[in-house]
């Protein structure tokens, strides 16, 4: 569904003298977004909720070849509030209908030049984008933009990796920061900023800084000035491998131009972070008139169990046994990785469809900047019988390669292929638009035990993050429950890496181990596995930690799938109230055995079980099948 506009309804300027400020604030009264003139010309903008400072006065303008918009801008209008109903359902989340307002201020800078600055808010957030008016096109030049923090303020963020084959992939950790501190070394060695998003405690309030819409990406300098995040372009040396971006990383666009959202997602708790509509909310609506076709759903993937070359013969018998364990097992989709066309694929397609499974197809992301080219290699997929593409390394934060992704989603959805993009950029929105993205990787996964020695140990406290940073964002391509013996030993307990099954969103749920792993395991946790949906209704947070716990609760139908997830080092006690859930349901826990690393313990529970207490042991985690029988 399309988002609806209600008209226009007074005039909503909060100031003493109309041109030196304007305010909107959310129609729950608690978020207020200002644009403040202090005395000398300068602009800036300030965010509060519940009348307490969550951003202090920071910075605004930018400079263009249509105009410079740093200083001495005048007042020239301030429209009425215009009242917005964003209504819309995801194929894989619950449905959204968010009262919005949103108003513009325009500016003028002392050549005559126009920038509007356009406000967003809801009960969920905060959002400003700059539109430079005007006729013709403009190149940017640079986004004065700062972000201002209250000194008090704790936050996390990931550092932006240096450009290298596989980066920049949004692949990294998240660190603890306080307000100006440095990026560390990590993956990689050096890195060169903060990327987008950024999760801050301001004491009373929880934020999400992320950026929406566009068609490049921003990130935070390393460097703070006075306290104040900056934003910077994407560095010349990002490219995808075997394609010539050229050195211009300045973005350009025609007039009137609208600039990517700076979004500001709040909370007086975590959780309301992670169940928040505010990033799809600010996104176009869908493009896909009948997206019937659609279809989400669980994956067997062949890459993580036998990464290595294999031949033909070999490579096909996995493949096969893979599409019938899919069967077997009620899945959707069989996910075939780099090297399928090494395979027999006929076989492989004829048994597929005898199984009624989808295949999707690895593929790389050089294919996808011409468009003869990209058109070419969409028809061949097809051709071959795939349902969908995996496009891996993209590896760039720029203009063209953040158009080539967008033209590839239209592309693939007037083709009806499903998309998962891997090695890449956050998705700033783009489910939404093209709701056949099912899922993006931009994210440390599973397949990070064979590559990175400091990944079991800080995993579990990831996996604690990534609901309120990463997963707010975009479905996540996590590729789940991961048990064998990989380079670097696994700390996290079994039960925690099922656990990810339940607590991290995606359209597209691939699990990461091989049949022959999986088929060894407890019957009732294949029963988990097979019956897990990734479609859902409703999602509530009932323990929102970041860095140390989570428990969501997600329903489908008249069954709730609950997972818990420890990050930290010592145990947790988790109390849940299971009445508040289904008062007259029954269920099966399934938590850590004698041996946690690779043993379960299975425990029912009788109809009307009002509660469920157990101790999360250090990196451990359980999940819990609860309601009415069908």
């Amino acid at each position: 569904m399309r988002s609806r506009a209600f008209g226009w309804f007074g005039v909503f300027v909060l100031s003493a003298h109309a041109g030196d400020r304007a305010e909107l604030v959310s129609p729950d009264g608690k978020n207020t977004l200002a644009l403040i003139r202090a005395v000398d010309g300068a602009w800036s903008y300030e965010i509060k909720r519940s009348g307490k400072s969550v951003l202090l006065p920071s910075p605004l303008g930018l400079k263009s070849d249509a105009g410079d918009f740093t200083h001495d801008l005048r007042w020239i209008s301030e429209s009425q509030v215009e009242r917005r109903r964003e209504s819309y359902k995801l194929p894989w989340g619950p449905p959204v209908d968010q009262a919005h307002r949103r108003k513009q201020v325009i500016l003028e800078n002392p050549e005559g030049s126009r920038l509007a600055w356009e406000m967003d808010v809801s009960n969920q957030g905060v959002a400003f984008r700059y539109r430079i008016l005007g006729r013709g096109s403009a190149t940017l030049e640079d986004e004065r933009t700062g972000f201002v923090l209250p000194s008090e303020a704790k936050g996390w963020m990931s550092p932006y990796n240096r450009s290298a084959a596989e980066s920049p992939a949004y692949e990294d950790y998240y660190f603890p920061v306080v307000p100006g501190q440095m990026p560390p070394f990590s993956r990689g060695g050096e890195t060169r900023g903060w990327y987008f998003p950024a999760l801050w405690n301001t004491g009373d309030s929880w934020l999400l800084m992320a950026e929406v819409g566009g068609d490049w990406g921003s990130h935070f300098a390393a460097t703070s000035v006075d306290g104040s995040y900056q934003l910077e372009f994407p560095f010349a040396d990002e490219t995808t491998q075997g394609i010539d971006l050229g050195k211009e990383v300045r973005p350009s666009g025609q007039l009137p131009w609208a600039l990517p959202w700076r979004v500001f997602v709040l909370g007086d708790r975590a959780g309301d972070l992670a169940t928040s509509s505010f990033v799809t909310d600010l996104a176009e609506p869908s493009q896909v008139s009948d997206g019937r076709w659609i279809r989400p759903g669980r994956a067997f993937w062949d890459w993580w169990s036998h990464p290595e070359a294999a031949t033909k013969s070999v490579r096909t018998r996995r493949c096969l046994g893979g599409v019938e364990f899919a069967h077997e097992m009620g899945w959707e989709y069989a996910v075939l990785d780099a090297g399928w066309w090494e395979a027999d694929l006929d076989g492989i397609r004829r048994a597929a469809q005898k199984a009624d499974i989808r295949l999707i197809g690895w593929t790389h992301a050089n294919d996808f900047y011409d468009e003869h080219r990209r058109n070419r290699k969409l028809d061949e997929l097809k051709a071959l019988g795939f349902s969908g593409v995996k496009i891996d390394f993209w590896c760039s934060d720029r203009q063209p390669t953040h158009e080539a992704m967008l033209a590839t989603l239209k592309a693939t959805a007037e083709r009806q292929l499903v998309v998962s993009f891997h090695g890449c950029t956050i998705p700033r929105g783009w489910q939404r638009t093209w709701p056949h993205l099912l899922t993006a990787e931009a994210v440390l996964g599973t397949e990070s035990y064979m590559f990175d020695d400091r990944y079991p140990e800080k995993s579990a406290q990831l996996h604690t993050l990534l609901p309120f940073t990463r997963n707010v964002m975009a479905p996540m391509d996590q590729t789940p429950f991961g048990l064998a013996s990989k380079r670097y030993r696994r700390l996290n307990s079994a039960a925690h890496e099922l656990a990810a099954a339940v607590v991290f969103q995606t359209g597209l749920l691939s699990y990461a181990d091989s049949p022959d792993r999986y088929r060894i395991l407890p019957p009732e946790v294949l029963e988990v596995m097979r019956d897990l949906p990734v479609e859902w209704e409703e999602i509530r947070w009932l323990g929102a930690e970041p860095g140390e716990l989570v428990v969501v609760a997600k329903r489908a139908g008249k069954t709730w799938w609950i997972g818990a997830m420890n990050g930290s080092t010592t145990s947790r006690e988790v109390a849940l109230n299971l009445a508040e859930l289904s008062p007259n349901g029954e269920g099966m826990g399934v938590f850590e055995g004698p041996e946690p690393l690779d043993s379960f313990h299975i425990q029912k529970l009788e109809r009307g079980s009002r509660s469920w207490n157990r101790t999360i042991p250090p990196r451990g985690g359980w999940l819990l099948r609860w309601g009415e029988a069908p």
